[in-house]
C-alpha cells in the first residue's frame, strides 16, 4: 500500500524537473505533398511515436477505415478537424495542433497533426510558447505546396522552440516549477485542512482503509487455500470521499488529480 500512496504523491506533487528541458517538434497526418500519409516528421522520441500510434493509427484511422465514423448521425459528426490537444504521461507533456486536410490525390478523411513532446519544462512555459508556435506552424502548412517545404517549416520552429528553451530566464515569464508550489502542498495547506496536515493524513488514511485491496496482485491471489479466501480480494464497493469545499482553482485541480489516480 505504501507504494500505492507513493504513486499518488508523485503523481499531485510538483517541483522542478530533475532533467535538461528539452523539445522535440513532429507532424504525421495527411498533406498535398504527399501522396499518401505523412513519412514521419522529427518522430524522435517513444512518446511522440506513442502518440501517433495511439492517436492517429489506432483512433482516428480504425474508425475511418472501418466505416465506424460514417454511421455517426449527422449531429455526431464533425465537418472539419481543428482541435488542440494536451497530453500528460509522467513527468512529459505533449501539446499538439491538428486541422482538416488532405493528401495529394485529394482525400480528405485525415488531418494533419503536429506535435510537441517537451520536458523538464514548467507546464505554463510550455503552453505559452509552443501553443503559438504550433499555430503558426498551422498557418504555413497549409499555405505549403510540397514536402519540402513542410520539412522546411517544421525544421525551423523545431529549432526555434529549441533556442526559447535557452534562452529561458528561470524569471516570471518562465514560472520556474522550482518556485511554484505543487496543487497538493496548496491543498494541504488550506486553513479547511486543518493545522499539522491533519487534513491530508485524513484524506491518505481513507484512500488506504477503503482502497487497500485494489493494490494486491493475482500472485497473492494464487496463494489463497479457500473460495473465502479468493472472495477476500474483490474490489471493495464503490466509496465517496469528501474534498476541500474552498472551491480555489489550486484544490479544484488537486480534487480532478486524485480522482484519476485512484
Amino acid at each position: 500500500m505504501a507504494s500505492f500512496l507513493k504513486g499518488i504523491m508523485n503523481k499531485l506533487g510538483g517541483g522542478k524537473s530533475s532533467r535538461a528541458p528539452f523539445i522535440n517538434l513532429g507532424a504525421f497526418g495527411k498533406h498535398p505533398g504527399w501522396d499518401d500519409h505523412i513519412d514521419d516528421l522529427g518522430l524522435e522520441s517513444p512518446q511522440l511515436i506513442n502518440a501517433k500510434r495511439i492517436f492517429y493509427v489506432q483512433g482516428m484511422s480504425g474508425n475511418i477505415d472501418s466505416g465506424a465514423w460514417d454511421h455517426l448521425s449527422d449531429d455526431d459528426q464533425l465537418k472539419q478537424f481543428r482541435h488542440v490537444f494536451a497530453w500528460r504521461v509522467g513527468d512529459d507533456l505533449i501539446i499538439g495542433r491538428l486541422w482538416s486536410s488532405s493528401d495529394g490525390k485529394g482525400r480528405k478523411r485525415y488531418p494533419m497533426i503536429v506535435a510537441a513532446h517537451c520536458g523538464g519544462l514548467p507546464m505554463p512555459w510550455a503552453f505559452a510558447h509552443i501553443l503559438p508556435m504550433l499555430e503558426k506552424v498551422e498557418a504555413q502548412c497549409i499555405a505549403a505546396t510540397t514536402a519540402s517545404t513542410v520539412r522546411s517549416i517544421m525544421d525551423r520552429a523545431r529549432e526555434e522552440l529549441r533556442s526559447l528553451i535557452n534562452g529561458r530566464d528561470g524569471g516570471r515569464d518562465g514560472e520556474d516549477s522550482s518556485a511554484l508550489p505543487s496543487p497538493l502542498a496548496t491543498l494541504a495547506t488550506r486553513p479547511e485542512m486543518g493545522s499539522e496536515l491533519k487534513g491530508l493524513l485524513a484524506i491518505l488514511y481513507q484512500v488506504e482503509r477503503e482502497l487497500g485491496r485494489f493494490g494486491r496482485t493475482p500472485r497473492a491471489i494464487g496463494r489463497c487455500r479457500s473460495r473465502r479466501d479468493i472472495c477476500a480480494f474483490r474490489p471493495a464497493r464503490r466509496r465517496r470521499m469528501r474534498r476541500c469545499s474552498c472551491g480555489c482553482d489550486s484544490c479544484s485541480r488537486s480534487s480532478i488529480r486524485i480522482r484519476r489516480c485512484v
